[in-house]
């Protein structure tokens, strides 16, 4: 069965949000979009915000998702982020983090893989 490009996003998107939730954050927004570009999903829990960006491939052959986030798109990312901060009172710690689905198509065989903190440098 095949599936638009939009529709394999929102569904990669729900996986991450049940994923992160699963682990007590709850979900903010999804899809913030700034005039550089788009935050997949922004978690909070307590006093931390999390800008999630999530990665999505069907199959390993061309390598694990998390391999396309290039320097240029994690510091795009960082850019990011720092816009979402702006929106937060001082006291709201912001990090990038990503979360690359592997899944066989069928979307039963899903492997995850959190990347916690990605290095901007």
């Amino acid at each position: 069965m095949k599936y638009s490009t939009r529709a394999l996003g929102d569904w990669g998107e729900q996986v991450a949000q049940r994923y992160f939730e699963r682990r007590g954050f709850r979900l903010w927004k999804k899809n913030v979009r700034f005039r550089e570009g788009e935050i997949d999903l922004v978690m909070m829990k307590g006093n931390t915000l999390m800008c999630v960006e999530v990665k999505l491939r069907r199959g390993n052959i061309a390598g694990w998702p998390e391999e396309s986030l290039t320097y240029h798109k994690r510091r795009r990312l960082y850019f990011l982020a720092l816009q979402v901060a702006r929106m937060f009172p001082r006291w709201y710690v912001v990090r990038i983090d990503a979360l690359s689905i592997l899944y066989d198509g069928a979307g039963r065989n899903i492997r995850l893989r959190h990347h916690p903190h990605l290095r901007i440098i």
